[in-house]
């Protein structure tokens, strides 16, 4: 009988039934805590994390920046038509003002082709010069490095001597030198220098430079 009664329980604790010992419950699943960030997430794992629409000027005046200039308080409803100015060549405080002027009062963001430093005059905009917009909405400026415009040395018109010292200071550093036209040219003066070739020879990619000068013209008198 008490043999009976062992395999009896032993069987009953395999099944679940009525065990030597108190039931346990199954284990309760993990939980979890939402810890989502208020923030966006990168579209590809390799993206850099995002960033605010407007980017801080880097330090040494280089590379791509943006900086927006806030909206006017109280500017969100004021749909009035404003005709943009032409900004164009401005520098960054003139072109603010002459937005600002015109009754433009939203955000004006500019956009640095080369950091502050460098981009100092406004070569595009948005609207357009001349084009209509509402007061609340938003202006954007490019702002690009200015075009440097070289003027290369005249060196016609100067003596010879002239014209090479001068080659040479402004860094020209080929073979100069002076040669006859081949057929007298009334409208230059003796002695000075009538063309010069090459032509763009400030670039110094040429091993030599050519002053011409009017040929001697013997002038005889009848007896």
């Amino acid at each position: 009988m008490s043999r009976f009664l062992v395999v009896f329980l032993t069987s009953c604790q395999l099944a679940g039934g009525i065990g030597l010992g108190p039931k346990q419950a199954p284990p309760a699943p993990p939980t979890t805590t939402n810890t989502t960030a208020n923030t966006t997430a990168p579209t590809n794992p390799g993206d850099p994390p995002p960033t605010a629409n407007t980017a801080p000027a880097p330090a040494d005046g280089g590379g791509l920046s943006r900086i927006t200039v806030p909206a006017l308080p109280g500017s969100a409803r004021d749909s009035t038509m404003i005709v943009m100015p032409t900004l164009k060549n401005m520098n960054r405080a003139q072109a603010e003002a002459a937005v600002r002027k015109a009754g433009m009062k939203g955000e004006i963001e500019f956009e640095f082709n080369d950091g502050p430093a460098r981009s100092t005059e406004v070569c595009r905009q948005s609207p357009s010069e001349g084009g209509q917009s509402m007061a609340h909405l938003s202006v954007s400026i490019t702002m690009c490095t200015p075009d440097v415009v070289h003027e290369q040395p005249v060196l016609a018109g100067l003596s010879p001597a002239a014209a090479t010292a001068k080659a040479k200071a402004s860094g020209f550093t080929g073979k100069i030198e002076v040669l006859p036209l081949s057929e007298y040219d009334a409208s230059c003066k003796a002695d000075t220098v009538c063309r010069v070739t090459p032509f763009r020879w400030e670039i110094n990619q040429d091993p030599s430079m050519q002053l011409w000068v009017n040929k001697k013209v013997a002038i005889t008198v009848p007896d």
